[in-house]
């Protein structure tokens, strides 16, 4: 991963199918098939490139918009979240800012961080851009209408 985010290289076949299966696996509301063809999804993750997060860095926090959704690669995080700022540490293979890519029916496409995330060690992450998803989403349901339509 040093070597990759040194490079500012993008993901390679591997590298995205193994995020592709842990994101349909873990996140299916979001990343499931039905949702976004495989295509459209291995596209989407073969334009990120791994980011390295030096230890101490803020992430996100709690009351501030975000546009990202995260995806830990390698490191660790401390979150402080809730009225009782309840605080857990996450490690890597975790999402971060989910929400943002479930919006709740009436609300805006706006995510309002209600957790604080800080690095404890160096970390590399992934980082989806709301835009981008919601870009390849929608390209996924116009493939799936353009299927349908043929079928007809």
């Amino acid at each position: 991963l040093e070597g990759i985010a040194a490079r500012e290289e993008q993901l390679g076949e591997d590298e995205a199918g193994a995020v592709m299966s842990f994101l349909v696996a873990t996140l299916p509301r979001i990343f499931s098939h039905q949702l976004m063809n495989k295509r459209k999804l291995m596209g989407l993750l073969r334009e990120l490139r791994p980011q390295f997060i030096p230890k101490r860095t803020e992430l996100y926090r709690s009351g501030f918009e975000t546009t990202k959704v995260t995806l830990v690669l390698q490191g660790a995080f401390h979150l402080t979240s809730g009225a009782d700022n309840c605080e857990s540490t996450l490690g890597p293979w975790t999402c971060l800012g989910v929400g943002l890519l479930m919006p709740t029916k009436g609300s805006s496409a706006k995510y309002t961080s209600d957790f604080t995330a800080v690095a404890l060690t160096d970390a590399f992450v992934l980082q989806i851009e709301h835009h981008r998803y919601l870009q390849a989403a929608a390209a996924a349901a116009s493939e799936r209408l353009d299927h349908l339509d043929s079928l007809a």
